[in-house]
């Protein structure tokens, strides 16, 4: 089965043609305008000073994907193992805006079936360019690690869904260093290391608002643990999120204090959301991220509500540019700068990928104690994230395709055996359904017994946050009051948070 991954869409400095260049795209060639053809309204063409220019056009009203895909030998070419570059000058006219999902309309990817690798096909790119409508040629571009074993992949250029001019020209691929390496294949393979027992904790993840009856309530269902998100959202720029964020510490004491109050726990989490390619994605924006932390650690170390710091959620290294350091070694980063403070506070570190468990074996086994590995679940995801409100039919749960059984498989596979193999401990810290699929409690029953069977405390994506989530709402999509009755996934939560001890 092809397994994606994506490059996205975002300005970055030109990099010199040279020694470094692994594959350059030539249009002109018969063999690539034989691909061109497959696609409906590509074209090569040649612009006044005579470059050959790949050109889709979907007129208005059509609907489709409309993708050229060019072939790739990983091995012949020399990638696989290495980090690169993939670049190209990127052109749109009249794009129209995708009705459903913005992110599906420009497509520029590289996708290669391996399972470690897979990034989420439905976002592109982050903020750094846009999405729809008309530009002049600016230069696109990702960093990519094709890990050892990636054997073939494929460039795809086009449109998805929506109209207008796409034009791509000077496609290049340039090696940038050694791919990141699973911590599963070292030999031997490196192990966590904890300082005491951390009993499993069962929660909720919640906004940043901190409401006093929020915790009673909380309290009365038996939840322990709560994963408080401090959402910056999209920013005009590291300045702005800085001063977010400031102003969210006054509400993070707060939360501590109601939480001491309603003997709950309390996770930090940094949540960058649109903010993403700002703090992860500008060398600014990374400093900020660590002036962030060295405060909040200085602020609060020692609270007896405090469980742990939730370094940056959902990471993704669409968000980079060439040059840039990679996720694992910016979360080191990070990482040290909690320790010089305080040396005993669980740290929480996701994978690249959106948090995604595909990424999870290729984070380092960090050398500083008490470091929980992170994971987000919402498998299978078109179970879980079916977001329209006005579809006729939903796909419920269970069915042959996805049960129980094969959410062990996915689980063993991908989580399980990193735990068992590095004795790291696994933090859940998002998981959830939309309301409205059929047998959505039964998807969360499973989830969460797999999760105590493995010793994984969770927290639940998400309480009094959205309606899409909540289990305060009926099933009916189009209704949006919270309702002071009892659901069937309400009721699974609390089934689950009876195992818990204050």
């Amino acid at each position: 089965m092809w397994k994606k991954s994506l490059f996205c869409l975002f300005w970055v400095p030109f990099i010199a043609l040279g020694a470094d260049l692994l594959w350059q795209a030539d249009f002109s060639s018969p063999e690539m305008k034989r691909l061109v053809g497959k696609c409906p309204g590509a074209s090569v063409i040649q612009d006044f000073e005579h470059n050959y220019i790949l050109q889709v056009r979907v007129p208005p009203g059509k609907k489709g994907k409309y993708f050229v895909e060019i072939p790739l030998d990983f091995q012949a070419l020399k990638m696989d193992g290495f980090k690169v570059d993939v670049q190209g000058e990127v052109k749109m006219t009249d794009v129209s805006c995708h009705e459903k999902s913005k992110w599906e309309g420009v497509q520029f990817r590289l996708l290669f079936p391996y399972e470690g690798a897979v990034h989420d096909p439905r976002i592109l790119y982050g903020n750094k360019v846009p999405y729809f409508g008309t530009t002049e040629w600016f230069l696109a571009g990702n960093t990519i690690h094709l890990f050892q074993g990636v054997t073939k992949g494929k460039l795809s250029f086009g449109l998805n869904n929506v109209s207008g001019e796409i034009q791509f020209r000077n496609i290049r691929i340039l090696k940038a260093g050694k791919a990141l390496v699973s911590t599963l294949k070292q030999n031997p393979v490196p192990k966590a290391r904890y300082t005491r027992d951390f009993p499993v904790l069962r929660g909720v993840m919640s906004p940043f608002v901190p409401r006093e009856e929020d915790f009673a309530e909380l309290q009365r269902w038996g939840a322990n643990l709560i994963r408080w998100q401090l959402n910056v959202g999209r920013r005009k720029n590291v300045a702005e999120c800085a001063v977010l964020l400031d102003r969210y510490l006054d509400n993070v004491e707060k939360a501590l204090a109601l939480s001491e109050k309603y003997g709950i726990k309390l996770v930090i989490d940094l949540h960058p959301g649109g903010g993403l390619p700002l703090l992860m994605g500008t060398k600014e924006g990374r400093d900020s991220v660590i002036a962030f932390w060295r405060k909040t650690v200085k602020r609060f170390k020692g609270h007896p509500a405090l469980w742990g710091y939730d370094l940056l959620n959902e990471p993704h290294s669409r968000v980079l540019s060439p040059g840039d350091p990679s996720y694992p070694e910016f979360a080191e980063r990070m990482i040290r700068t909690i320790r010089e403070l305080d040396p005993e506070t669980p740290i929480i570190v996701e994978p690249e990928g959106l948090g995604g468990d595909e990424m999870l074996e290729y984070l380092p086994i960090f050398p500083y104690p008490n470091i929980f590995y992170s994971v987000h679940i919402y498998y299978p995801g078109e179970i879980t994230h079916q977001l329209d409100r006005n579809r006729k039919q939903y796909l419920s749960y269970p069915t042959a395709k996805y049960n129980k059984a094969l959410l062990r498989k996915r689980l063993e596979r991908k989580v399980r055996r990193f735990q068992k193999m590095t004795g790291a401990k696994i933090f859940v810290g998002e998981f959830g359904c939309v309301r409205w699929a059929p047998g959505a409690e039964l998807l969360l029953q499973d989830m969460i017994s797999l999760f105590e069977e493995y010793g994984w405390t969770w927290c639940f994506h998400a309480f009094r946050e959205s309606d899409v989530w909540s289990v305060e709402h009926n099933e009916n999509p189009l209704d949006k009051e919270r309702k002071t009755g009892m659901t069937r996934r309400k009721q699974v939560l609390l089934d689950a948070f009876r195992k818990n001890t204050r």
